[in-house]
């Protein structure tokens, strides 16, 4: 339990804080997510740092127990597939671009992280 708490943490923290600079400073991550389409090698570096990232997760949390933990095995999954599919198909990440900013986005991130910080910071007490 004390593993899904604190990736739970780290989870929170991070959608949050984009969530609210995709709100605050929208022009600025627009301008960093053209450019990032633009640049391969970091593609390539994001991809990897994924694949390594997903099974450091699963290893260490790769339970199903039927309550909020296994949103974490799930999206633990989930990490080790985009960055597998960032090495192999880099090119599909273009057809994002598209979705990047928008409303929906925004609020789906928010929504994330509140979620994940409810059971990273406030399950715990």
């Amino acid at each position: 339990m004390e593993v899904s708490i604190l990736i739970s943490k780290i989870f929170g923290t991070i959608y949050l804080a984009l969530g609210i600079g995709l709100l605050v400073s929208k022009d600025y991550y627009k301008n960093m997510f053209d450019k990032l389409f633009d640049n391969s090698p970091v593609i390539y570096l994001v991809g990897f740092i994924l694949v390594v990232l997903g099974w450091v997760m699963i290893y260490n949390h790769n339970t199903f127990n039927n309550d909020w933990t296994d949103i974490i095995t799930v999206m633990s999954w989930l990490v080790l597939l985009k960055g597998i599919l960032l090495l192999i198909f880099p090119t599909y990440i273009y057809s994002f671009k598209p979705l990047l900013g928008s409303k929906f986005i925004i609020v789906l991130v928010l929504i994330t992280g509140l979620i994940f910080a409810n059971f990273g910071f406030l399950m715990e007490i």
